[in-house]
């Protein structure tokens, strides 16, 4: 199922995934991933619309949750104030 979502992220042009870190203890997964506002974008919005098409919470242990809070990071030249705007 993870890897499935990671795939929803790499196959969006202009977005490479640097990291993936599972911890099992808290029943979670960090993804990273880097690109332009647009493609990281639609990177996080292809990882949600798989999550949710993968995750049946009827069934889910754990995390009330499938999906928890981006934390969006700006790198080199992009303003602060253009990834607030993607992150919403």
């Amino acid at each position: 199922m993870i890897e499935a979502i990671i795939q929803a992220v790499a196959e969006v042009p202009g977005v490479s995934v640097l990291d993936r870190h599972s911890d099992n203890d808290h029943n979670r997964t960090v993804l990273t991933f880097v690109g332009d506002p647009a493609g990281v974008e639609e990177a996080a919005y292809q990882s949600i619309a798989k999550a949710a098409e993968l995750i049946d919470m009827n069934q889910h242990e754990g995390s009330i949750r499938a999906w928890a809070l981006p934390m969006w990071c700006r790198l080199f030249r992009f303003q602060m104030s253009r990834c607030r705007n993607v992150s919403k």
